[in-house]
């Protein structure tokens, strides 16, 4: 299937599924990550939607996000068996399916793990990009993330790349809320 000519899904998957981070995503429980956190001494964590209808990771009773540091957001990944983690690449419309052609090839030689991109032009990417996510298993695993970096520049993408582990979208760490939680950023490598 090609992105530019998809009309009825949002994503296109390597292997017209779930990805393995998404599977991980949806069976996430964010009442363990509540318990994992009182046992830190976070005693009035919760999880609200926000103004855009994301969850995201609060005091209780203030409201406000919950200062993250990333060695702690670690150890949440860690404890939730959570580690995925993606490169974001943002590709105009007239190359998308070049692109996605390449990646599919690279899933089925197992050269990487899982990827999707989307089929309409992202809404929050700049200048009316598609995106596809490229995944590895662990961004922990500094190795592996930059291998799966060195085989997308193989076949081409040369731009700059940002890589976010997963765990930062389910405690709903967004670029638009990251200093809300402390952080400068919410990727974990830029190359």
């Amino acid at each position: 299937m090609r992105p530019s000519k998809e009309k009825e899904r949002i994503w296109l998957r390597t292997k017209g599924q779930l990805t393995e981070a998404e599977k991980k995503q949806r069976k996430f429980n964010r009442d363990e990550v509540i318990e994992f956190l009182e046992k830190k001494s976070y005693e009035n964590a919760t999880f609200w939607l926000d103004s855009k209808q994301r969850m995201i990771l609060v005091d209780r009773e203030t409201g406000k996000p919950l200062e993250l540091s990333e060695k702690l957001i670690d150890e949440i990944a860690k404890k939730m068996g959570l580690l995925s983690g993606k490169w974001l690449i943002f590709i105009q419309r007239e190359y998308v399916d070049e692109l996605w052609d390449k990646i599919v090839k690279l899933a089925n030689e197992g050269k990487i793990w899982s990827a999707k991109i989307s089929t309409l032009v992202h809404p929050w990417a700049s200048r009316g990009n598609h995106v596809c996510c490229v995944y590895t298993k662990n961004y922990l695993d500094r190795e592996d993330v930059m291998r799966v970096r060195e085989t997308l520049k193989e076949i081409g993408v040369e731009s700059r790349l940002s890589y976010k582990p997963d765990i930062y979208t389910l405690l709903g760490i967004y670029s638009d809320n990251k200093e809300r939680f402390n952080l400068n950023r919410i990727t974990r490598y830029t190359i």
